[in-house]
């Protein structure tokens, strides 16, 4: 079930006239230039709006988000006033687009700021309940990449060269290649024909971490092989909680979209555990885990440090889960067993929290605050 934001305007009895996802348009905003050109000199209803969502282009664009203000200047070129951005953000990572956006231009810019999940907008979790299955674990972890990252690239690195591999269940997709550790340098330009800003070569911010240690530097440099240690079960979704498949192991290590960024960025896969009954190692940004705890979740501090959370240096990060993903690899699957059911009452916290309150208030949360402020 997704959340149908056309049927949600059009219980606000607002006409869309053109409804224009920016996440299609971040890279190439030329495009967009020429799709709104049939509306120069169109002359609105006071009901009616063009919509711009702008969602989950937050991490894409190199270093600085050109999207809000392209979306701007095209507007202004246009002469398009009657309109209605809204920019759903993952939480915290609203107010830094929206202050980036602020140092760009002074022109005033109604922009719709909704903070909520942003990854419940596509894929909503099934509202059904797992019991614990301890007997189900097969490995000491499960480590799924289904999309290329960096910092995905080097912990699989890592693992591989620790020989860890066999301690997981591992889908590993990126096709086989060398792990690439050069710079990727800023390269603003304009572009001449409508004077966009745009960023070339387009890349997701997530994907300029070099690493400042020699030995992980080493590492990084080695060919990784795509393989999976496990049979897939049918139907996955990796955008969902599988729980046939997450339970097969102790510990679910989250592979997050961004991991060297001081945004604490959290999409569907810092969730997953709670709909599985499973701990998790948090493979992401920094402060995740305390975001995590002011939801009301707990976390799995009594069982292991979870300091790493706090590192805002990316390679010291780093180090730090890879040694937990080390330690956890290290226990003897008797022992994994015997662990989960001492964190039965933890487990069942989570899984309760984000089946039965959760998923209902965020969805509910991001409703109120679209309505209102499509009717401004």
């Amino acid at each position: 079930m997704s959340i149908d934001l056309r049927s949600i305007i059009t219980e606000s009895g607002i006409e869309i006239v053109g409804f224009y996802d920016l996440l299609q348009y971040d890279h190439r905003m030329d495009d967009l230039y020429r799709d709104l050109s049939k509306f120069q000199g169109h002359v609105f209803r006071h009901n009616q709006r063009l919509a711009f969502l702008h969602i989950d282009t937050e991490y894409i664009v190199d270093r600085v988000r050109f999207t809000l203000y392209n979306l701007q200047k095209i507007l202004r070129d246009l002469s398009i006033s009657n309109y209605f951005c809204m920019s759903i953000g993952h939480q915290s990572t609203i107010d830094d687009m929206i202050f980036i956006r602020d140092l760009l231009t002074d022109d005033p810019y109604p922009i719709s700021q909704i903070s909520f999940e942003g990854h419940l907008r596509v894929n909503l979790p099934p509202k059904t309940k797992v019991r614990l299955r301890e007997d189900l674990i097969e490995k000491q972890y499960i480590f799924l990449s289904n999309h290329p990252r960096r910092h995905r690239n080097f912990m699989m690195s890592w693992l591989s060269y620790h020989g860890l591999t066999d301690k997981g269940l591992i889908n590993y997709s990126k096709k086989a290649s060398g792990v690439s550790i050069d710079d990727h340098e800023d390269s603003r330009k304009d572009v001449a024909a409508s004077g966009l800003l745009t960023v070339s070569p387009w890349t997701r911010i997530n994907e300029h971490w070099t690493v400042n240690d020699s030995e992980l530097l080493h590492i990084f440099s080695n060919t990784v092989e795509p393989f999976k240690n496990f049979q897939e079960p049918e139907n996955v979704n990796y955008n969902l909680s599988n729980a046939s498949l997450l339970q097969r192991a102790f510990c679910y290590v989250s592979n997050e979209t961004m991991f060297n960024s001081l945004t604490c960025y959290t999409s569907e896969k810092s969730f997953k555990p709670f709909c599985s009954m499973r701990p998790m190692i948090s493979y992401g940004s920094p402060g995740i885990l305390a975001k995590l705890r002011s939801f009301g979740f707990k976390t799995w501090n009594n069982y292991w440090s979870e300091d790493y959370d706090v590192i805002e240096d990316h390679t010291q990060r780093f180090q730090a889960v890879a040694g937990l993903i080390r330690n956890v690899s290290s226990i003897p699957i008797k022992r994994c067993q015997e662990m989960l059911l001492d964190m039965q009452l933890i487990l069942e916290h989570n899984q309760n929290l984000y089946v039965d309150s959760f998923v209902g208030n965020q969805t509910l949360s991001m409703r109120e605050q679209f309505l209102t402020n499509l009717s401004r």
